[in-house]
This record gives structure tokens, sequence and C-alpha cells, in this order.
């Protein structure tokens, strides 16, 4: 008799996007996840790292967008049942990937997922860009970007066309263990999620007094073509390029980064589950 998995028993199911199902114990409890998101039509990009790099870098599932490898990057063991995920060695040259600008990133609402796995702290005070769709000044909306800063808080910042929306944890990330992040924006809140538990009770400014946690806005990443960036903040570049990009991921690992035309439901879902024998 071989078990078949007809159901699954678990209090706080979440559809995070591995085709294996298994458990992760992680401050929201334990959580079943996928890593392949399957054929779904909103899907824009999706960077699995389970391929080496071409000449174009990184494959985008879609095959529209890589991801071209800059500086120093390496591939290892992603979460498990995950396959590869980048990672972002110590030392020059510094590493980071850049997607060219799209019109397919100019989402007027949609999500963004991916899995980190942070080092420990650099020091009581630092700044880490983790993902980056931004540019020096406030010229144009849709600027985009998810931080990592000391001791140890995860941050988004999203430029709307009147003010800022920003999201942070409450509490420190977790690191040396892979934790998920989801994120919505557009026709609704800003909303970010770790590994299923909305956070959004951390009332300080991130690093302006105009964008303090919490403050909100509906806009998405439309407004401008800027690139993404991968493992670095690209606030300092000028719009449309990654000319001058700072506060470099090192040794940060990424995995199974997806970019969704939809706003996704990444809150944690009780199911009533069981398991019977084939």
């Amino acid at each position: 008799m071989v078990p078949r998995l007809a159901t699954w028993s678990i209090l706080g199911s979440l559809l995070l996007g591995c085709e294996d199902t298994r458990l992760v114990a992680e401050r929201g409890g334990a959580l079943p996840l996928r890593c392949d998101p399957g054929p779904v039509d909103d899907v824009v990009a999706r960077y699995s790292f389970d391929e080496a790099p071409g000449a174009e870098g990184f494959a985008d599932e879609t095959g529209a967008h890589p991801a071209q490898v800059t500086g120093n990057a390496a591939r290892v063991e992603g979460p498990e049942g995950c396959g590869q995920a980048v990672v972002f060695p110590q030392g020059d040259p510094r590493g980071y990937l850049v997607v060219a600008p799209s019109s397919a990133f100019a989402l007027p609402s949609g999500s963004l997922s991916f899995w980190v796995w942070l080092p420990p702290p650099p020091g009581p005070v630092f700044r880490v860009g983790i993902l980056s769709r931004d540019a020096t000044l406030e010229r144009t909306k849709g600027h985009f970007t998810v931080y990592w800063t000391g001791p140890g808080y995860l941050s988004v910042r999203l430029q709307g066309a009147n003010a800022a929306g920003s999201r942070c944890t409450a509490r420190v990330m977790p690191t040396e263990t892979w934790t998920h992040v989801g994120i919505n924006f557009g026709s609704g809140p800003l909303e970010l999620y770790i590994n299923g538990i909305e956070e959004n009770s951390r009332n300080e400014a991130i690093f302006v007094p105009t964008a303090p946690c919490g403050a909100d806005t509906n806009d998405g990443l439309e407004g401008n073509a800027n690139p993404w960036v991968f493992g670095a903040n690209n606030d300092g570049s000028m719009d449309g390029l990654a000319d001058a990009p700072s506060d470099f991921a090192a040794s940060v690992r990424l995995d199974e980064i997806l970019l969704s035309s939809q706003r996704r439901v990444f809150r944690r879902q009780a199911v009533v589950t069981t398991q019977s024998p084939r």
C-alpha cells in the first residue's frame, strides 16, 4: 500500500505559489507551501533559478524578461523541494541581477512574492536592497523597493501619485532560514505578508518622514519605465536605468520571484483534510 495524499489536515494552509507539498514551521506556524505556481494566466514574470544563467542571464519562466547577471552571483540550494536559488556572495565585484524595463511591468494592480534567506545582520544599523524597481528623485509614481534594514526589519515602499505607501514587519526577520514574502499592490491597500501573516503594526518612518510604516496608497506599479534590480537598491539610479545600484544584498539568497497581474491570497486559511491509502 502506498499512502496517497487525498487532503491535508492542517490549520493554516496557504497557497504561496513546489509541486510537492511539505510543511514549514516558522513564525506563522505549519504551512503547506508550493513553489511552482503552475500554468496561471496572471504570471507576468517568474524566476526559479533552477537553470544556470545563459547568455542573457537567468531565464524568466515566461520567456520574456531574462535577469542579466552583473558582478558576483551564484546558485545554491533553495527551499526544500524548490530546486536552486540565487545568492550574492560577499566580496567584489558586488553582484545583482537586472531585468530590462518593459511595459508589462506597468501593473495597475497585482502581487509580488518570493523566498528570501537572510544572513546574520551586518550590524545594528544597515540598509539592504532586496528587490527594487526604483530611481532617484520622485518625478513619477510606481517606484517600488523591498528593503531589509537594521536591526532586521523588512520594509516595502511604493510611491503613489500623491503619497508613498509603506509596510514594515513588526518584528525582526528570521535569519539563516527560508522565509516567504508576499506583497499585494494597487486597486486596494498595500499589503505585506511574511509566511502568510500580514505585517502592518510598526508605526515609524522607514527612512524619511514622508514614508512612515503604515502609510497607504492604492496605486500600482504603472507610471515609470524602470528596470527591476534583484539583490540591490536602485533608488539612486536615473530613470529607466540601473546605473547606480547600492545597498547590495551580500550573502542574501532569493528564490521563486513571481510577479503577477492579480492580487493574491497570501493569508493563512483553515482547511480540513485527511490522508487515505491507495
